[in-house]
This record gives C-alpha cells, sequence and structure tokens, in this order.
C-alpha cells in the first residue's frame, strides 16, 4: 500500500511537470467517461434499476401470441384469461391491467382531462405496493361505491396534496366517485402519466370472448422454485388445450412470458444498447489518444527509467509505475467526467421523447458512481499497458549514448503508428455509423407520409355524460346527440374565416398509442373464413366527408363520402390502396361488400372508393390495410371500446395561411357535462373540457 501512494505522489508531481499534457489527456479522458456515464445511468435507470414492486424478479407479463402471423405479442383476451387463471399452477395470482380512454373530472375548480389505467382488486397487492395514504379497491365495493384511486401526482397538482380528500367523492365522466387511496410517488406501470386508477373485475365464468385481444395485460407473480422457462412450458401446454377446447378463435394462438421490467422498457433496450456501444468507442479513442501522448513523452524520461532501474528498479516495478500513473490520469479524468455526467444527464432528460420511460428515474446515484469510478480505473489500465511496457525497457548503455531527443523515438515510433491506425480505424467505426444513421435519417424525410400536414390544425374532443352516451346492460347506447354535436361543429368551424375544409377522424394518422383505437375483424361478401381466429383485421377509422380533402390523401378511385352517407342511407365504406393489394389483388373493388365485427347492429358495407395510404403509426412501418367508415354510420348499440369510434374525435382544420392557433368555438352547448370550447393549436393534442 505504501508503494502506491508512493507511486500516486510521484505521479502528480511529474504531471505537475507538464501541466500542458496533463490537461490535455485529462480533459479528453473527461469528456469520454462523462458520455459513457451518461448512457449508462440512463440504461440502469430504465432496464437495471429494480421497480419498486416487491420481489420484482419473480414478477412477469403473460401475453399471448401468434408465430403463424407474426404476432409477438398481444393482451389477452377475457376467456382465455379466465382460463390461464383456472389451469396454471406456475403463478402465485394473476392479475390484470388495462389502459383506458382519458376521462373528464368536474367538480371544484375547471374541467380537467385525465389519463386512467384500470386495475382488478388484487393487483396492487400483487405488485407489493403500498398507497401512501389510504387503501387500494375491495371487491365488495365495485359496484356499490364506484372507488378509484389517484397517482400521487395528480392529487398534488389536482387537490394540493390534501389528505382529507380520502373518502370525498370526485366526479369522473359525469359519474360521482369515491377517493380511497393515493399511490406513492415513484409508482408507474405501463403508462407513466396515468392520473387515476378505475377497477375492473376478473372475467367471470360467464366469460365466453377468447377473441378480444385488444387491452387486457396479465401480470402474474411466479410462485418459489418456478423459473421463467418452466412458467413458459406450462402456459405452452395450457394454450394449447385452450386452441384446442376453442379452435374458432384459439387456433395457432400460444403464450410469452416476459420479466416485468423487459415487457415494459425492453423495446428500448437496441437504442440503448446502440448509444451505449457509441459512448463506449469514443471512451476507447480517448484512452488510444492518451497512450499515444505518453508515447511520445517517453523520450524525456529515458533516463529517468534508467536510473531507476540502476538503483535496482526490476521491471515489474517499473512497469507498476507507468500503470499506476496511468490509472491517476484515469481517475483525474473520471474526476473531472461525473459533474460533466450530471450535466449530461440533465441534457439527455431535456431532449428525450416524450413516450422515453422513467425520466425521473435517471441520475447520478451511487451504482452509477461506482460504474464511474470503474471505468476510469479500466480506462486508465488500458491506456497505459503499451507505454508500461516499451517504457519499462531500460538500457543504460543505449541511454546514455542516445540524445534525450532520439532516445527511444525510434524504438517508439512504429508502437505510435500502431496506434493511431488503432485510433483511426475506431474513428470509422463511428463514422460508417454515423453515415449510415443520417443515410437512414435522410431515407425516412423522403418517404412519402400519404398526407400533408402543412397549415392543418387538430383539436381532440370527447363528449361524456348521459346526454351522449349511457351504458346499459346490452351495451353503451349512443345518443342522437353526438351526431347532432359532430355535424354542427363542422358547420360552425368551416364558417370560421381562413378555415379552407374541415374534417374529424377518430384516430389521427402517426398520433402515437390511444386507448380505444381498435383493429376490427371483418368478412368479405363471397369468402369464406375458418373460424374467427383466422379472420382478416385491419385498422378501423371513422371519418367525414371531407377529412380526405383536409389531409390531402388522394382518392385514387371511385367516390369520396358525402353529407348524404348518414344514418338513413346505406352503409358504405373507403378502403386504402393496402386493403386491395392484400385482398382484391387485381380486382376491381368497387361495389365489393365487407362488415365489420362491431356488434349485431352492425350492417355490409359497399365499398364506394379506394384512397392512398397512409402511414398510420410510423413513417418507417409499411401502411396497413385499413377501413373507413362515415362516422354517422355506425351501430346505435356498441361495446364499450366501440364507442370510442363515436364520441371521441379529432378534428381536423386546414387553414388558409401558417397561423399558429385559430380562435374557434364549436356548438354553444353548456348542458352538463357537455362539451366547452377550446381553441386549436398546430400538431397539438388540445383535449376540449367536457
Amino acid at each position: 500500500m505504501s508503494t502506491l501512494f508512493e507511486d500516486a505522489r510521484y505521479g502528480l508531481r511529474t504531471f505537475g511537470r507538464a501541466p500542458g499534457f496533463a490537461s490535455l489527456a485529462i480533459l479528453s479522458l473527461a469528456i469520454a467517461i462523462a458520455a459513457d456515464t451518461t448512457i449508462f445511468s440512463v440504461f440502469y435507470g430504465t432496464l437495471l434499476a429494480a421497480p419498486m414492486y416487491r420481489d420484482p424478479g419473480r414478477l412477469v407479463v403473460i401475453w399471448e401470441a401468434n408465430r403463424a402471423q407474426g404476432i409477438v405479442r398481444t393482451p389477452v383476451a377475457p376467456a382465455t384469461f379466465r382460463d390461464w387463471r383456472e389451469s396454471a399452477h406456475s403463478f402465485l395470482q394473476l392479475e390484470l391491467v388495462a389502459p383506458g380512454s382519458p376521462v373528464t373530472v368536474t367538480g371544484s375548480g375547471f374541467p380537467e382531462r385525465a389519463n386512467i389505467q384500470y386495475a382488478t382488486p388484487d393487483l396492487f397487492k400483487l405488485l407489493g405496493v403500498q398507497p401512501t395514504l389510504g387503501r387500494s379497491f375491495l371487491e365488495s365495493e365495485l359496484k356499490a361505491a364506484d372507488p378509484i384511486v389517484l397517482s400521487y401526482t395528480f392529487w398534488q397538482s389536482r387537490c394540493g396534496g390534501d389528505p382529507s380528500l380520502l373518502g370525498q367523492r370526485m366526479v369522473v365522466n359525469g359519474t360521482p366517485r369515491t377517493v380511497v387511496g393515493i399511490l406513492p410517488r415513484e409508482f408507474h406501470l405501463f403508462d407513466l402519466d396515468t392520473d387515476i386508477w378505475m377497477p375492473i373485475t376478473p372475467p367471470g365464468p360467464e366469460t365466453q370472448d377468447h377473441s378480444f385481444r385488444q387491452w387486457l395485460i396479465a401480470v402474474g407473480r411466479l410462485r418459489p422454485g418456478i423459473d421463467l422457462r418452466s412458467a413458459q412450458a406450462e402456459m405452452n401446454l395450457v394454450a394449447q388445450r385452450i386452441a384446442q377446447a376453442h379452435p374458432d378463435t384459439n387456433r395457432d394462438w400460444g403464450v410469452r412470458i416476459e420479466p416485468i421490467q423487459e415487457a415494459q422498457f425492453g423495446y428500448w433496450r437496441p437504442v440503448l444498447y446502440l448509444l451505449f456501444g457509441i459512448a463506449t468507442f469514443v471512451l476507447l479513442i480517448s484512452c488510444t489518444n492518451v497512450a499515444n501522448l505518453i508515447l511520445g513523452r517517453l523520450a524525456s524520461r529515458s533516463r529517468e527509467v534508467s536510473v531507476r532501474a540502476s538503483h535496482g528498479a526490476t521491471r515489474l516495478r517499473l512497469i507498476a509505475q507507468f500503470m499506476n500513473e496511468g490509472i491517476i490520469l484515469g481517475l483525474l479524468g473520471g474526476g473531472l467526467g461525473l459533474p460533466l455526467a450530471y450535466g449530461g444527464v440533465r441534457l439527455f432528460i431535456a431532449l428525450t421523447p416524450a413516450s422515453f420511460p422513467l425520466p425521473h428515474s435517471i441520475g447520478i446515484n451511487f451504482p452509477v458512481f461506482l460504474f464511474c469510478v470503474g471505468i476510469s480505473t479500466a480506462s486508465g489500465a488500458v491506456l497505459s499497458v503499451t507505454p508500461a511496457l516499451l517504457g519499462s525497457r531500460a538500457n543504460l548503455n543505449e541511454i546514455i549514448k542516445a540524445t534525450p531527443h532520439t532516445a527511444g523515438g525510434l524504438r517508439h515510433g512504429r508502437y505510435r503508428r500502431a496506434l493511431v491506425v488503432a485510433e483511426v480505424a475506431l474513428s470509422l467505426v463511428l463514422l460508417f455509423g454515423a453515415g449510415l444513421m443520417i443515410n437512414s435519417f435522410v431515407h425516412l424525410m423522403r418517404i412519402d407520409p400519404g398526407m400533408r400536414a402543412e397549415r392543418v390544425l387538430t383539436m381532440q374532443i370527447f363528449l361524456t355524460g348521459p346526454r351522449y352516451d349511457q351504458t346499459l346492460a346490452d351495451g353503451v347506447h349512443i345518443e342522437k346527440a353526438v351526431g347532432t354535436f359532430y355535424r354542427r361543429l363542422l358547420e360552425d368551424v368551416g364558417a370560421l374565416p381562413g378555415v379552407e375544409s374541415a374534417g374529424l377522424v377518430s384516430w389521427l394518422p402517426e398520433g402515437g398509442y390511444n386507448t380505444g383505437r381498435r383493429e376490427r375483424s371483418f368478412s368479405i361478401s363471397g369468402k369464406t373464413q375458418n373460424g374467427r381466429s383466422q379472420r382478416p383485421v385491419a385498422s378501423f377509422n371513422a371519418v367525414s366527408a371531407d377529412y380526405f380533402k383536409t389531409l390531402q390523401i388522394p382518392l385514387l378511385q371511385g367516390r369520396s363520402f358525402t353529407a348524404q352517407d348518414d344514418e338513413g342511407s346505406p352503409w358504405v365504406a373507403i378502403v386504402n390502396r393496402a386493403f386491395v393489394r392484400r385482398y382484391w389483388p387485381g380486382e376491381n373493388p368497387i361495389g365489393k361488400q365487407l362488415q365489420t365485427d362491431a356488434g349485431a347492429d352492425e350492417r355490409p358495407r359497399q365499398v364506394v372508393g379506394v384512397v392512398a395510404d397512409v402511414r398510420q403509426d410510423t413513417l418507417e412501418r409499411e401502411a396497413e390495410p385499413e377501413i373507413f367508415a362515415p362516422f354517422l354510420q355506425h351501430p346505435g348499440v356498441t361495446s364499450g371500446h366501440g364507442c370510442q369510434n363515436r364520441v371521441h374525435m379529432t378534428l381536423v382544420v386546414r387553414t388558409t395561411s401558417d397561423s399558429l392557433a385559430t380562435g374557434c368555438c364549436g356548438p354553444q352547448d353548456r348542458s352538463q357535462h357537455g362539451p366547452q370550447s377550446t381553441g386549436l393549436r398546430n400538431t397539438d393534442n388540445v383535449r376540449s373540457a367536457c
């Protein structure tokens, strides 16, 4: 230990005699170490740090999967989940979590939109999460009390952190509900922006729907002694038995089990691996650069090394001296790099997209500090290997004959050139990678999205309350006031000065995931399907007559919708080109009939037009088959998810100028729970306060 401290003091004195070299080496290392530490802090906070669940290593998410259809994972059908609960023995407990459409909270203060999730009563118990205040749901109160649990953030922002809120009533979508608990500050599950949790009842014996795989996500806790592989093997057998019992809906459907952290954030792993790899390459280049600087100084230190050798220093002792000096350089670079990494983390959080998970968990904590110390030490050791091996070769006779400028210069020149070659090679790898990314970006920008968003303003509208819809035993009843409101809205907005055209759409292209957007299975007249599990599926969108005109989506064949395509006229549909390519290749689709699975009151629709493909999700994903229907031609009674195509709409307005905002008011409907007007904002998801 005394030798280590002696080498440290000697190394610091050596750096003091060459401040220019030391400053350049430390700064070079500090920047690279800061970059590596920043990315590791992101990686750790997102994928490695244990979530705030009890024993998270035993928690898994169970999906349905279909290899034949290329579906890697999808939510579970209600009846299938019930069968899992009854048949699977690998789990202590199975519960459900489900996303929900935004709701309107009224009462004291202004109406406010809130994001919700649903949970079976024992979900929080399964996760081992105790509310900060109050309690979670009780099965005995689900129907009588309509309980809700608030997120900590929503409780603070909406209610000022008032603890007396427990037991009070809060009006959600026109229904009074009792606040029974406040969740911990850092709790999250799938949706990071959830404001309110509402209960759902697990599927019971009466549930027979094995086909609706849209919103229920199964969460389970493995029994002691059961690992992921054993649970997967058992669930494969369970899935086979279900498929045999229900071939109409479950043929080719299997099960996929993932650790809960992987299920939530695993899709970010490739991106973070790439960033971490880039930062590591930068660190290697920095180490190579500093090693080259040290080799350049060996000539001036050759006499010093020879003198030490003449006094009995072994080569191993000289190697240790050089290694210790390199490690000191690395630690000094790490000491400067740590505060730089703190700034890097802040910059990363500021620039990260809104969809990036857990930005609040990214920071310089103790594991990140240990990582910084570790890579600083490792960097110092790596950069000093070559100088230590070369510098420890002391030959007193050669040193005495040589001048300071030639001693070691010839011997070390080829190694310095080799390091330069290595440095250039590493830089070329990064350069080629950057070139590929730039090429991909340019290619992405050249992709035609299928629409024109210039001078288009949007506004989301949610209609709630008994005036617009009522949930009864046979489904959600859509009132005529919904159609009346949206008709008047289009008339009023279209009459505004500066408005070129206006339309409605239930799901805006490239609008990201929005609960309620449902792909629907359908049948084509004259074609047979082998069971419901084999029925084709396409995206479904409800639009108004001028929607395609407003987004300038080309009409390729047939006609567009008109104002006459309403409740009293024959039901019609428009499909996109991808739909025609897949289901009617080489045929004329105009006049053909299809029928979607939207309830007992759904009617056959005649195809009257074909429009160009629009990239509905992202630019890099090819357009999928899509069916468009007039927003007025829908069943009066629909399922809970189906009503989203009626009460929830996005208004799109094309203006004659580049104005960022157009003041507009919808229909002057001031009835209880009716929508209030709001301004239109360019590309903003501005929701009306309902």
